[in-house]
């Protein structure tokens, strides 16, 4: 490896882990912005440990998230997760408090994205949350939502997933009808909070008439929310008038912020979240190919998976 800089370090791996919305959608060169980095070093995720601290202020051993840049050598990359070892930033890292292990910490950063969501939405305790697609990043949503009292439903077409959900005590249902009725049958009103994380367009206009129509002639209380909460590839269209009808609140997180990494872990020290061994299975590096082959395929059971370097 290269001579370290000021305020580099080295960090060995000890787990990365799959985004599989947002990695299949740029291996697949969906994403504009992917394209010019093929080939690369894919995972989103990276846990370690201080190798080398050089003068970057932490301590050698210490476990850490990696969020920055990282420099992968040779190799292209956006996040550079699936890497023995890698060159970063001090400031591109974020330390795993003690008790956490790196499993945790692991699907923590992976979560970290629907607890940007979570925190970007306008909500009341009494809001009725409808979660669409029980993907990784949908799971962790209806999971926030469980966590802070919600009355939450979530739904898939996958009986595989919703079973994976009710393990973790999340009320699911199979989706074999329309996603609207299977919503009213829940709540007779409809929810107040769609999350749609299925990174399909054409849930959209089956959903939106899932959600509460508020009252005409009679002061709003309270806009009805749809959050888009899915990776899409580059266009995704919403129909007008039943949005329009629904004075329907559109909110689209971006990514993640520490604010959202620093919360989840401070539920799971307050032991109000924890990730079963349930969620996912760990891997050899050398499994990449036939994981992410699974991961594409829309009949999987997988959500995501992590993959083991020491």
């Amino acid at each position: 490896m290269r001579t370290l800089q000021e305020g580099e370090l080295v960090v060995e791996t000890t787990l990365s882990c799959v985004s599989p919305g947002t990695e299949l959608r740029e291996l697949s060169l969906l994403q504009r912005e992917g394209v010019d980095i093929v080939p690369t070093v894919p995972g989103y995720v990276k846990i370690g440990r201080v190798l080398h601290a050089g003068t970057s202020g932490l301590q050698e051993g210490q476990r850490v998230v990696i969020t920055g840049p990282a420099d992968t050598g040779p190799y292209k990359a956006r996040w550079g997760g699936h890497v023995s070892h890698s060159i970063v930033k001090a400031n591109g890292v974020i330390s795993i408090p003690d008790g956490i292990d790196d499993y945790q910490a692991a699907l923590a950063r992976l979560a970290a994205i629907s607890c940007h969501g979570f925190r970007l939405t306008p909500k009341r305790a009494e809001d009725h949350v409808a979660v669409i697609g029980l993907g990784a990043i949908g799971l962790f949503a209806a999971k926030f939502y469980e966590c802070h009292g919600h009355h939450i439903v979530g739904f898939d077409r996958s009986p595989q997933r919703v079973e994976l959900a009710r393990h973790w005590g999340i009320k699911a249902e199979i989706v074999t009808e329309t996603v609207a009725e299977h919503i009213h049958r829940q709540f007779e009103n409809g929810a107040d909070i769609i999350v749609d994380a299925t990174g399909i367009s054409a849930v959209a206009v089956d959903a939106i008439n899932g959600l509460f129509m508020p009252p005409k002639q009679k002061p709003l209380q309270q806009l009805s929310r749809y959050v888009v909460q899915g990776s899409y590839p580059d266009v995704l269209t919403l129909p007008y008038d039943p949005f329009f009808q629904h004075q329907t609140m559109v909110l689209f997180p971006r990514d993640w912020e520490p604010n959202d990494l620093h919360m989840t872990f401070e539920l799971i020290n307050k032991k109000q979240l924890n990730f079963p061994s349930s969620l996912c299975t760990i891997h050899k590096p050398e499994e990449a190919s036939e994981v992410y082959r699974k991961l594409g395929d829309r009949q999987t059971s997988l959500v995501t998976a992590l993959f083991r370097w020491v």
